[in-house]
């Protein structure tokens, strides 16, 4: 709804962001958070941010995350939960039970793929058990560490995880696509489990 020119549009315009999603915007982020938590912010200041709301299954909004649109923050993302007791998830209100849910660890990336939820600001680890049939997906960033060992973590939980191709140096899901990568086709090449998925990954280590 927001004119063509409008800066959060053109931010979501050139992401190639699925129109499929709902996201809002706002020019006061922490006042427009005071609203819905008083005092959450003590001393709010003006800021414009993109809203990406965390929907329970009936629709309701427990949560959300504030995207930044300044180029030059320290803080990209803001979370703010409206039940502390609540995982932080989105996507929970669109994903079908009984087929395979992805879970990535952003968001935006979770909007290109095909029934996926978004694990933000946690180890996938922990919606393990949220569905049936689950697909743990990391950024391809083979040499960091940290997340080499979130993997090794999940094979060893007997999880899937999606081990990237060796060919693909792409960091995450939305610059794939902007790439022309067709990443729902990608993802279900692979994905991997026990000792196939132990293979894989020490493979894609050693690029």
């Amino acid at each position: 709804e927001l004119p063509v020119d409008h800066k959060a549009r053109r931010y979501i315009e050139n992401r190639q962001l699925p129109n499929t999603h709902k996201l809002y915007y706002t020019n006061d982020f922490q006042g427009w958070v005071n609203q819905q938590l008083p005092n959450k912010f003590k001393k709010p200041f003006k800021e414009e941010r993109v809203i990406i709301p965390f929907l329970n299954e009936d629709g309701t909004m427990y949560g959300f995350q504030g995207r930044s649109l300044d180029p030059n923050t320290k803080m990209r993302y803001i979370t703010i939960m409206l039940d502390d007791d609540t995982l932080k998830v989105y996507g929970k209100d669109a994903v079908d039970r009984a087929k395979t849910v992805f879970v990535l660890e952003g968001p935006f990336d979770s909007m290109f793929v095909d029934n996926a939820i978004a694990i933000c600001g946690s180890d996938l680890t922990t919606s393990a058990g949220m569905y049936r049939d689950m697909v743990m997906v990391y950024d391809n960033e083979p040499r960091a560490k940290e997340i080499i060992k979130k993997i090794e973590n999940a094979i060893n939980q007997g999880l899937k995880v999606v081990i990237w191709n060796r060919g693909n140096s792409i960091k995450d899901v939305n610059d794939m696509v902007l790439a022309g990568i067709n990443v729902n086709k990608l993802l279900r090449e692979r994905t991997f489990s026990g000792m196939k998925a132990k293979l894989e990954l020490a493979k894609w280590k050693k690029i």
